[in-house]
């Protein structure tokens, strides 16, 4: 095709050539991209350097004008053009390494052919062309073309995970490959050694490889939104504790809420970010956790190596790259089964992390194991670690021996009375401030088996009131409590 019309501008030529090798669209996520009409559909962005499609639009105008070179105002005139095209037409979902569809997963394997890997409840397969559209960007990595030969289970002689944690790691795998879910937030810890850095590294890259697989903290909430968008699953290494708005942050990751940002760091205008993301967190200390987080937390403490145990670190990376194409496909296998499982499942009680649980009792009965009781276990086992990290939730829980209502003001009089500790940096300093603790830390005394009401303010005094109990067979003994759960 060649295209030389002297009363054509060189911008109108740029938009001929454009529509007549792209479709343009415009994302839910108001992005706009344009999608090759013929070869891999991964979609280039319109914004940006890395995987635009300006530099490709402007080889085509090259080669269609014999070598002309148009100017960058040309260019930037025929995207707005083409913007304002796609921003009059309906919106087209643009996913991020796994997408479903009518049913299915799909996952971009992020090399250069564009193929994609195709999951249903009859298998996987490796595909051409998925119904769907991914992006990527320069975080994107290849994942290795999946090979059968093993079971899931094996990946634990390559990993340092404790075996009553091992099938709450399977679940995380295996949720992590459906994106329409909320996810919860892997939290690995333990001592020196362990092999942290390790089992976070080797987990990115089974999930969604990336040229940086493990992120340092985020300076602020315009540096996150933009690490979150460049990767479906953002690994968090060495970080020793986590400020308000990080887990504010992490836990809309976790759902799928939006964010914002602004547009431009010279101006004021917002663009909101909405995401679900998989996220992984290694390095904290559980304890200092808000409670919305610690619901969505699957926590790993990994178990100390001893020296017979251990592995020469290019030894064990050897290892892993060598099975990882089997481990890819045996997770793959796990996800196809869970796929023809999921619809029979029906849960009598659901947690907060709902649809996790569902994809967990698919794997126990896939599986023969009882994952949804290990969870269940880890959730009380999480409220109790997080009471007793709290002074105020500690003498609520020692304190109160039966039923106990009334208003804030009086359970700051009762508390106090009873020889509560009173002067920690923990306990509340005003009635307000019991009210929002309360309010706050409800779910996760719940959790623990507590009766937590608000009763509301219809009452005389026109005051919120509320009733507080322990669990049956409860003594103020939390760890002993929980075993014997």
């Amino acid at each position: 095709m060649i295209i030389d019309e002297p009363k054509i501008s060189v911008a109108q030529q740029l938009v001929f050539v454009a529509e007549a090798n792209y479709q343009i669209i415009r994302s839910t996520e108001n992005e706009f991209y344009a999608i090759p009409r013929i070869g891999p559909r991964i979609a280039k962005s319109l914004n940006g350097n890395y995987n635009s499609f300006s530099n490709d639009l402007l080889m085509r105008y090259s080669n269609a004008t014999k070598g002309k070179i148009a100017n960058a105002n040309a260019v930037q005139d025929a995207i707005r053009i083409l913007r304002a095209k796609a921003a009059a037409a309906e919106t087209t979902p643009v996913h991020l390494r796994y997408a479903t569809h009518l049913g299915k997963i799909y996952v971009d394997l992020g090399d250069a052919s564009g193929e994609v890997l195709e999951i249903d409840n009859n298998g996987w397969r490796v595909i051409n062309a998925a119904p769907v559209i991914f992006k990527r960007t320069q975080l994107t990595g290849a994942l290795p073309r999946p090979l059968v030969g093993i079971e899931i289970e094996e990946i634990f002689s390559l990993l340092n995970i404790a075996p009553e944690l091992r099938d709450l790691y399977i679940g995380f795998l295996v949720a992590s490959c459906f994106p329409d879910i909320s996810h919860p937030i892997l939290v690995i810890n333990g001592e020196q050694g362990s092999g942290k850095s390790n089992a976070t590294n080797f987990t990115v890259s089974l999930i969604d490889p990336s040229a940086a697989p493990l992120r340092k903290p985020p300076r602020d909430i315009q540096s996150w939104v933009e690490s979150a968008n460049g990767s479906y699953l953002i690994a968090i290494d060495n970080i020793s504790k986590i400020r308000d708005w990080e887990s504010d942050a992490f836990c809309r990751a976790s759902t799928g809420d939006g964010d914002v940002k602004r547009q431009h760091y010279s101006d004021s205008d917002l663009i909101v970010y909405s995401f679900r993301r998989v996220l992984i967190i290694n390095g904290i200390n559980l304890s200092e956790l808000r409670d919305d987080l610690n619901d969505r937390i699957i926590a790993l403490k990994l178990p100390v190596v001893t020296a017979d145990n251990r592995k020469l670190e290019s030894e064990l990376k050897d290892l892993w790259q060598e099975r990882l194409p089997y481990f890819v496909g045996a997770l793959y296998s796990l996800c196809s089964s869970v796929l023809s499982t999921l619809e029979h499942i029906s849960l009598k009680e659901l947690p907060r992390m709902a649809d996790f649980a569902k994809i967990l009792a698919a794997i126990d009965e896939v599986r023969g194991t009882d994952s949804i009781g290990d969870y269940n276990r880890e959730i009380r086992r999480a409220a109790f670690n997080a009471i007793e990290e709290n002074q105020f939730l500690v003498d609520v829980t020692r304190l109160i021996e039966g039923s106990w209502h009334g208003t804030a003001s009086d359970l700051n009089e009762f508390l106090r009375k009873n020889g509560a500790n009173c002067f920690s940096k923990d306990w509340p300093a005003t009635n307000s401030e019991i009210t929002e603790r309360l309010t706050r830390s409800a779910p996760t005394l719940r959790k623990a088996g507590w009766t937590v009401d608000n009763l509301g303010a219809t009452n005389h005094e026109k005051v919120t009131k509320w009733r507080i109990a322990p669990p049956a067979g409860f003594a103020g003994d939390s760890l002993h409590f929980l075993e014997k759960k």
